[in-house]
């Protein structure tokens, strides 16, 4: 089962939206939560790797990797990871909450995924007048 919310928000003070994909975790005392497992928007297509100011030097074993400590204190430490890392969205998301860029302003919509055999079936909430309204199932599929 996972969940998919489409959500505005402000990055850096301008609007912006996206879709975070949420399942849900199980812990070991056997109760339940979501958890964001990913986060697809395009308003980061800005940031990239700076492989100019964001770096440890191809020789830094030669110093037991003393520069290091370039990670604590830095604005950014997400870019001494790998490019894929540090690229990704739901990192860049989750850094970006963290210094507080982003502010979620409102949930657009809802939808669930739940898988059961070879099936994938879609619920999703329709808002009409007729009694044809509610969580419904939108999308039937076979895997």
């Amino acid at each position: 089962m996972k969940a998919t919310a489409e959500i505005n928000f402000t990055y850096a003070g301008k609007p912006a939206n996206g879709s975070i994909e949420l399942v849900p975790e199980v812990l070991p005392d056997r109760s339940a939560k979501w958890v964001i497992s990913n986060v697809v928007t395009n308003c980061f297509t800005g940031v990239t790797d700076s492989l100019t100011a964001h770096f440890l030097a191809p020789n830094s074993h030669e110093t037991n990797f003393i520069n290091i400590k370039k990670v604590s204190g830095n604005s950014n430490p997400i870019l001494f990871f790998p490019s894929s890392l540090a690229t990704n969205l739901t990192m860049l998301f989750l850094t970006e909450s963290a210094k507080g860029r982003i502010q979620i302003q409102n949930i657009e919509d809802v939808i669930y995924t739940i898988s059961i055999d070879k099936w994938q079936i879609t619920v999703e909430e329709f808002r009409r007048t007729g009694t044809n309204s509610g969580w419904l199932i939108s999308k039937i599929e076979e895997k």
